[in-house]
């Protein structure tokens, strides 16, 4: 048993090696399927001509020398495949076809009729050209029609029992039911194919609008907050003090911009063939910290108090930019919808396995409805208490970086009392 299965895998492993003769990866699908249908119909109808061959060189002898001839030019077409000219080897097993067969009928009328039609059939489906199918087409057609209507009688013509004729009939009819299946089967893995790519560009095109939604709003903030804080320098009259103060907040602040940019371009790089992750271990400290400081215009500008309850050990196997990503985010919806002179905490709890952190506000809080639909792919943009205008993006990209990293996001609010961010990540 062990020994038919090791031969019936050396047999598959030997066919598809000869289906895959002058096939590369760099094909487009279609030239690919091509050129293992141009491969499986030169090596099956080898076999069956050489079986023929064998019967016929013993009593039709004219008819096997050109059965083995036939043999020996399909052979040519793995090399010409091989060489890649695939369509001169297409041509060349439809040449060869059309000579045999039309010569074989010749010899002995109606013997080779229902492999002619096959021919045919092969010029339709397998040619693009109408130049070739009608040429194709009309040699058939007068291969088949001629023996029938004309009348002749060579001295090497060959006659065939009844026998015979049956059962090139049955075989041609199976043999082009094969073909028609095979092809079909090619074209339907087309479709399916068709429908993979294009749930991949979809899925990229939303990438990439999830890509630009998050460059827009990791740049745009900060440089509106920057901007607003030199336009207060530019028309303030006040003590030199004050003004060095602002400074300084706007060093800080354009330092933290240049950093996310620097982080976001890379990303953006990375992900240009979609969004990845790309996991290392994450000392959320040093990271929080950095989100926050990127909000220090905008949280000064509120009078928001932002408290930060980390502990230093606290880590996460997960990816630094997108997590990055999600803390602005959630950052950012705290800060837009806090009332002034609020707090917002951040705090960060273990248990079990898991790793939480809290984000909470003492915001404007949500109702049941808008907590049912706010991880929809397209939300409402909302407003903040200063009337800050969201994308609509941000909490369904901040659920599905939080999911790439095998972790769940929650949300609890209350109108007028304020909401918290639930984030649980694996340790």
């Amino acid at each position: 048993m062990n020994f038919l299965r090791k031969v019936i895998a050396q047999v598959n492993c030997a066919y598809k090696r000869i289906i895959l003769t002058g096939v590369s990866d760099d094909f487009s699908f279609l030239l690919r399927k091509e050129i293992k249908m141009v491969n499986t119909i030169a090596l099956f109808t080898t076999i069956i001509i050489f079986i023929y061959g064998i019967y016929n060189i013993v009593h039709f002898p004219l008819v096997g020398i050109l059965n083995f001839i036939c043999v020996v030019s399909i052979l040519y077409s793995f090399r010409l495949n091989r060489l890649q000219k695939h369509q001169i080897a297409k041509s060349w097993i439809l040449i060869v076809f059309v000579f045999v067969l039309i010569s074989v009928n010749f010899i002995s009328p109606n013997l080779t009729e229902y492999y002619l039609i096959i021919v045919l059939t092969i010029g339709l489906l397998v040619f693009k050209q109408k130049r070739t199918k009608i040429t194709v087409f009309i040699l058939v057609s007068l291969a088949v029609i001629i023996p029938k209507f004309h009348i002749y009688d060579f001295p090497f013509m060959e006659d065939v029992g009844r026998d015979r004729l049956i059962l090139n009939s049955i075989l041609g009819l199976l043999f082009l039911a094969a073909l028609v299946i095979y092809h079909q089967s090619i074209q339907n893995k087309y479709q399916e194919h068709i429908k993979e790519q294009s749930l991949k560009i979809l899925q990229l095109n939303n990438d990439l609008k999830h890509l630009l939604a998050v460059i827009a709003h990791d740049i745009h903030s900060p440089l509106q907050a920057t901007s607003m804080l030199m336009d207060y320098i530019t028309n303030d009259k006040s003590d030199t003090e004050n003004r060095e103060n602002s400074i300084l907040l706007i060093n800080k602040q354009l330092k933290s911009l240049r950093s996310n940019l620097d982080n976001l371009l890379e990303w953006s790089r990375i992900n240009m063939g979609g969004i990845q992750t790309k996991k290392d271990k994450i000392h959320l400290h040093d990271l929080i910290v950095n989100a926050v400081e990127s909000f220090e215009v905008r949280r000064s500008e509120k009078g928001i108090n932002i408290i930060s309850d980390i502990h230093p050990s606290a880590s996460i196997d997960a990816d630094p930019i997108q997590i990055s990503i999600v803390l602005r985010n959630l950052l950012d919806n705290a800060i837009k919808f806090s009332q002034p002179g609020t707090n917002i905490s951040i705090k960060t709890k273990e248990y079990n396995s898991m790793l939480e952190i809290a984000i909470s506000d003492e915001g404007k809080g949500l109702s049941e409805a808008k907590m049912k639909n706010l991880f929809q792919q397209v939300a409402e943009p909302s407003y903040g208490t200063f009337g800050e205008k969201g994308t609509g993006l941000g909490l369904f990209l901040v659920k599905e970086l939080v999911e790439a990293n095998n972790g769940v996001i929650k949300v609890q609010s209350q109108e007028k009392v304020g909401t918290t961010f639930l984030i649980q990540f694996p340790k």
